[in-house]
């Protein structure tokens, strides 16, 4: 017998307020009970039944069901850990819980649950989960938590990568990456490093996750690995940074993954107007046009430096009615339409609370590299009103981040 099962006897008959000898009164000896409740011993599925029913559980036993079950469970973890699809990992996950209340008095229930968690942790665009999500997480892992001894080894490390990501604990994270080192849980660690802005160690990680991505053959874990080493680089060497770059879309082209290809040229683009080379980032902007609040956003930024001022309204303009936009990304866009139609804005206090407001936010709800990049329009403000100590501790702070 799974000894999960066993477990889910013992805390569902605790959680009902019932004792050993009432629950198994009629079916079984209370010794045997105690036996099953712990794994060590084998009981007949008509006395599982039996316990099921006074519990009043559901326990599943069509054998069909249960392998059908069982296959879709591997498809989903060969999705996480080999095919790297998180989109596809969620459809599947959606499509089982439709039956959740079979799935959930199954063999399989610790699986599906832990499955479900992180194919809803696994963002890497925003730092924090809705409030709604991370209350559900959290009682679920919490839940969890009463099988950590009935759990396998990759059930356990991936319940230890969900209290990682969930609670942003760096030892658990290497915890999860001593336990198994492979592609995907050195690739989860380096980019969640990367999100925290601690680049120069992520940067060994994600070098560790591209190599054992090869060496398994997952080449759409090696292409995130170095998609975000570049993303790291951004901030560290552009050598290396164009080198990272160029290696991951020639694995985005040859995967067919048109959206990382235009991530890498966006990337690249935001790097050379974050140095001020806007003709430069203008070239690679163009050379992959795109339907996207934040590409309208650089472009419109781009333009502005170029003084094609006409040109920089119209991307605000397209920005705006793009189908993706949220409240934030319309502060962003907001500011630059500003600063283009208001001549003295430097000193105009409208813009400053526009511009602190947003940066406020985007310190809390974006990765660092959205917040850094408007530090520069931060401290040109700050500058020419003459607030130079608020100047230089925010450059000190930011600075923290290398």
């Amino acid at each position: 017998m799974d000894k999960r099962i066993g477990t889910y006897i013992r805390k569902a008959r605790i959680e009902k307020s019932y004792s050993q000898e009432g629950l198994c009164k009629g079916i079984c000896a209370v010794s045997y009970l105690s036996k099953i409740e712990l794994g060590q011993v084998h009981a007949s599925q008509e006395i599982i039944q039996m316990l099921f029913q006074r519990l009043d559980l559901y326990y599943e036993t069509d054998s069909a069901y249960l392998k059908e079950v069982k296959q879709s469970i591997e498809e989903c973890y060969h999705l996480l850990f080999h095919a790297f699809d998180i989109s596809k990992l969620k459809e599947k996950v959606l499509n089982l819980k439709k039956n959740e209340k079979r799935l959930s008095s199954s063999p399989f229930f610790l699986d599906f649950y832990l499955l479900e968690n992180i194919s809803i942790l696994m963002k890497k665009d925003i730092p924090s989960l809705q409030t709604v999500q991370e209350e559900s997480i959290q009682n679920s892992l919490h839940s969890l938590e009463e099988y950590i001894e009935t759990m396998d080894q990759r059930q356990y490390e991936l319940y230890t990568l969900s209290n990682a990501l969930l609670y942003e604990k760096e030892e658990l994270f290497e915890k999860v990456v001593k336990l198994n080192p492979c592609a995907f849980y050195t690739d989860a660690y380096g980019s969640w490093l990367f999100i925290k802005g601690k680049y120069v160690r992520a940067v060994e990680l994600l070098q560790r996750a591209y190599d054992n991505a090869l060496q398994e053959g997952s080449l759409y874990l090696a292409l995130d690995a170095k998609f975000s080493q570049g993303m790291c680089y951004t901030s560290l060497d552009e050598t290396l940074m164009l080198e990272s770059f160029q290696i991951a879309i020639e694995f985005a082209k040859a995967l067919q993954k048109e959206d990382l290809v235009f991530a890498a040229y966006y990337n690249i683009a935001t790097y050379y107007m974050e140095i001020g080379k806007m003709d430069v980032a203008y070239s690679y902007l163009i050379q992959y046009e795109h339907k996207d609040v934040l590409y309208a956003h650089k472009m419109a930024i781009c333009l502005e430096n170029l003084h094609k001022k006409e040109e920089a309204l119209t991307w605000i303009h397209k920005g705006r009615e793009y189908e993706n936009i949220n409240d934030l990304d319309m502060l962003m866009l907001d500011v630059v339409e500003y600063r283009l139609t208001h001549e003295n804005y430097k000193k105009d206090n409208i813009y400053i609370d526009m511009l602190m407001h947003t940066f406020e936010r985007l310190q809390k709800e974006r990765a660092k590299g959205f917040a850094y990049y408007h530090l520069s329009y931060v401290l040109e403000v700050l500058e020419a009103n003459r607030k130079y100590k608020e100047a230089y501790y925010m450059l000190k702070k930011f600075s923290q981040k290398f």
